[in-house]
């Protein structure tokens, strides 16, 4: 990580990047997703899914056959913020990030209702000047827009 004086204002991720979560919790959300919607996702989906790799979630689902809307209902439905909390750990080295001069900010996929719990439960909150969890409003990443929007709050 370079020093406060090499960024004018620095961005993370939340989850995979900071945190993540024990995979027995990851494969439980996705085994209670897929009784709901009648598919079982294999660890790969799941892999992909949870952390966004190779591109837009939704393109994925797509792909293997599933309509995004009932998928993210279910996936909302099951997640439970103080069982995710519990499940979450940070990165050895994310604690560097709490040493950081401000502005620093957070753009995550994690709703809003789990990504408070999260923070409380690993007391980081008091480690970003803003927080953006993406939705139908901010955008979703890659969309620049939920990036914007942290960028325009610590105003840089």
């Amino acid at each position: 990580m370079g020093s406060r004086a090499d960024y004018d204002v620095w961005l993370f991720d939340l989850d995979g990047t900071l945190v993540d979560t024990e995979w027995s919790y990851t494969r439980e959300v996705f085994d209670r997703v897929g009784d709901r919607v009648g598919h079982e996702f294999s660890d790969y989906q799941a892999e992909v899914l949870w952390h966004g790799l190779g591109g837009s979630r939704d393109v994925h689902l797509r792909e293997w056959g599933f309509d995004p809307d009932p998928f993210w209902e279910a996936f909302h439905d099951v997640e439970d913020p103080v069982a995710r909390a519990d499940a979450t750990y940070l990165y050895d080295d994310a604690a560097r990030v709490g040493d950081l001069d401000g502005p620093v900010g957070v753009v995550t996929h994690c709703a809003e209702f789990l990504a408070g719990p999260v923070m409380d439960s690993l007391d980081i909150g008091d480690w970003f000047d803003v927080v953006v969890c993406c939705d139908d409003d901010t955008g979703w990443k890659p969309d620049p827009r939920s990036n914007e929007l942290a960028l325009d709050d610590v105003g840089a």
